[in-house]
């Protein structure tokens, strides 16, 4: 049995505010917790997605933090669950995304799209797995 339990997936940027708008934006979860000082936002009322500066990043990591240095898209992807996928990707996109890929349905059946954020995370939109 496990004795850890996933808390939350961190995006830290340059702008926390932008960053924060964008992913109220894109996926309507509004923040349950916003320092706007520290620089640190967690998204949703399970808290899932945390948003913060690399400042916070800094305080955070006491053996050092350093920035990505490219706007490339990164090693890391949020997925959010979306009944309407389409929906999901345009408003990403009318937030501020970059098409990845759009939406299209996988051979098992799921629908997925893809999107980069303005700081650079790959975010995914997607129907569950058919069991």
């Amino acid at each position: 049995m496990s004795t850890t339990k996933f808390a939350t997936a961190v995006v830290y940027t340059d702008d926390v505010a932008r960053a924060v708008d964008f992913y109220v934006r894109a996926t309507g979860i509004e923040p349950s917790l916003y320092d706007r000082d520290l620089g640190f936002a967690l998204l949703g009322a399970d808290q899932s997605v945390a948003i913060a500066s690399h400042a916070a990043g800094a305080l955070m990591l006491a053996d050092g933090y350093d920035t990505l240095k490219s706007a490339q898209v990164r090693g890391a992807e949020l997925a959010f669950w979306a009944a309407d996928v389409p929906a999901a990707f345009q408003r990403a996109l009318d937030a501020g995304a970059f098409a990845l890929t759009p939406p299209r349905v996988m051979p098992w059946g799921q629908t997925v799209a893809y999107v980069q954020a303005p700081e650079g995370t790959i975010v995914g939109f997607l129907t569950p797995v058919a069991a």
